[in-house]
C-alpha cells in the first residue's frame, strides 16, 4: 500500500464514477493532500524540536534556582520530572517524525531511480517511430517535471532530518505552559 501511495505523488488517477458502474471516470490530483501532508510533517517536527528547547531552557533555569537555593526540594523534583517528561516526549516525537521521514525519503529516491529509466524508454520509442515528436515532447516535459519535483521533495526531507534545532526545522513555534490546550468542538458537532 506505501509503495502504491509513493508513486501516487503528483500523478492523476483513474476514479470510477460513482454514480454509475460505466466506463465514466473521475480524474483526482493527489498533490495537494501531499502538499498537506508534507506541511503537516514540518509544523509537527517544529512544535517537537519547539518543546524540547523549551524543555531545556526551563530545566536550565530550574537548575540555575536550585543551585541558589531559592527552591525546596519537594519544588525542585516536581518541576525536574515536569520539565523531563516534557524532553523525553518530544525526543520521542522527533524520533518518530524522523523514521517517517526516512521512509519517505526511501520512497521518493525508489521513484527518482525509476523516471530516468522511463525517459529513456520514452526517447527510444521516439526514435523507433512509435510515437511522434509531439508526443514525445509532451511526455518527455511532463517527466522531466517529475523528476525536478522529486528532486526537491528529496533535497527538503534530507534537510528536515538534518535538523537538529526548531529553527533549522523552519522556525520556533512558541510553547507556553500557563495554557490548557484548547480543545475545539468539530463544526459539525451541534451543542444544544
Amino acid at each position: 500500500m506505501t509503495s502504491l501511495l509513493a508513486t501516487a505523488i503528483d500523478r492523476l488517477w483513474l476514479l470510477p464514477c460513482c454514480r454509475s458502474s460505466s466506463t465514466c471516470a473521475t480524474l483526482v490530483k493527489t498533490s495537494g493532500r501531499d502538499e498537506g501532508q508534507k506541511e503537516e510533517s514540518m509544523r509537527k517536527l517544529r512544535l517537537a524540536f519547539s518543546k524540547k528547547e523549551k524543555g531545556e531552557e526551563l530545566l536550565a533555569r530550574l537548575d540555575e534556582l536550585n543551585e541558589a537555593g531559592e527552591l525546596e526540594e519537594s519544588q525542585y523534583q516536581q518541576k525536574l520530572e515536569q520539565y523531563q517528561q516534557m524532553i523525553d516526549q518530544s525526543n520521542e516525537e522527533i524520533s518518530s517524525i524522523r523514521a517517517s521521514l526516512t521512509g519517505k525519503l526511501e520512497a521518493l529516491q525508489r521513484d527518482l531511480e525509476r523516471y530516468p529509466a522511463e525517459l529513456k524508454d520514452l526517447e527510444l520509442k521516439s526514435k523507433l517511430g512509435e510515437i511522434d515528436a509531439d508526443a514525445y515532447a509532451g511526455r518527455a516535459q511532463k517527466l522531466q517535471s517529475r523528476i525536478a519535483r522529486l528532486e526537491q521533495d528529496v533535497e527538503e526531507t534530507k534537510t528536515f532530518l538534518e535538523a537538529e534545532t526548531a529553527e533549522q526545522a523552519g522556525g520556533t513555534i512558541e510553547i507556553r505552559l500557563d495554557r490548557k490546550p484548547l480543545l475545539r468542538r468539530p463544526k459539525w458537532l451541534k451543542l444544544p
